[in-house]
């Protein structure tokens, strides 16, 4: 693992103290102005709304700038206290935080190619001083303010996008259907109970619930309800129509959409 802090602001501005040149550090201040608020989950809040009372901009878009790498274009960034956070591979696979204003590098820390660390595939969210993104089957736990790793989970499926609640983040294994809990400042499991066989997507926190959208033994979709202290089923919604993304029938290998249960079962 890699750790390269490329504050370019930080090092003109030096070089301009040492050399006597005052210009040399302004020529690095952008006349950007800094961003505010934040969206520190994939879908904006625990409870997967994806609202916001900010009215967006008002005026013609224009592009600010640009950050030309092989990003994961399926899931959106995070962003808190003016930096933007997310996963790319590019060769390599690596989580990189951004000046939101700017564009420009903050850290950018390289965890290894595709063959030994999956594609960041969900959605990565803020907990505190902490932002976990999912690569994989790995969830990793990186400082925000220099990228170092705090801690790393790996399990046996793909992690889906977390939601961190009062510094407890809960997930779902994918081809698990397990619902996963734990400490955000230690990666320490505090809850682990089966919502079905296939789970996907983001739970959804609210009050002392939490909520998944799973597959069933018998193929059909349901949205099951646990208490978050104890991981009680406090009741499950099922779908009575077949889940038909998953009714065809698998021979040999075959692409997921075609799988009857979960992906691992077309191997």
């Amino acid at each position: 693992m890699t750790v390269l802090r490329l504050n370019r602001r930080a090092v003109l501005a030096s070089a301009g103290s040492v050399l006597g040149f005052g210009s040399l550090a302004q020529l690095s201040t952008s006349t950007s102005p800094p961003v505010e608020g934040s969206w520190s989950l994939g879908r904006g809040d625990p409870q997967n709304t994806a609202y916001t009372t900010d009215s967006g901009p008002t005026k013609s878009v224009t592009v600010s700038w640009r950050y030309n790498k092989h990003l994961s274009s399926m899931k959106a960034p995070v962003i808190a206290d003016g930096t933007v956070y997310l996963g790319f591979h590019d060769e390599t696979v690596e989580f990189v935080a951004l000046d939101a204003a700017t564009g420009e590098e903050q850290w950018r820390t390289k965890l290894g190619d595709e063959s030994e660390v999956g594609f960041p595939d969900a959605a990565a969210a803020i907990a505190g001083d902490v932002v976990l993104a999912p690569f994989g089957n790995r969830l990793i736990a990186f400082d925000r303010r220099n990228g170092d790793i705090r801690w790393e989970r790996q399990f046996d499926e793909e992690v889906n996008a977390p939601t961190v609640v009062d510094g407890v983040v809960y997930f779902v294994i994918r081809g698990d259907g397990v619902l996963i809990a734990l400490d955000s400042e230690t990666g320490d499991t505090t809850l682990e109970q089966s919502v079905g066989e296939w789970a996907k997507g983001a739970v959804a926190v609210s009050e002392d619930r939490v909520f998944a959208v799973a597959t069933t033994d018998n193929e059909t979709s349901a949205v099951v309800a646990l208490d978050t202290r104890t991981g009680e089923r406090l009741w499950q919604y099922t779908n009575p129509l077949p889940n038909h993304r998953y009714a065809g029938r698998c021979e040999g290998n075959c692409l997921r959409q075609r799988c009857s249960r979960r992906p691992r079962d077309c191997e």
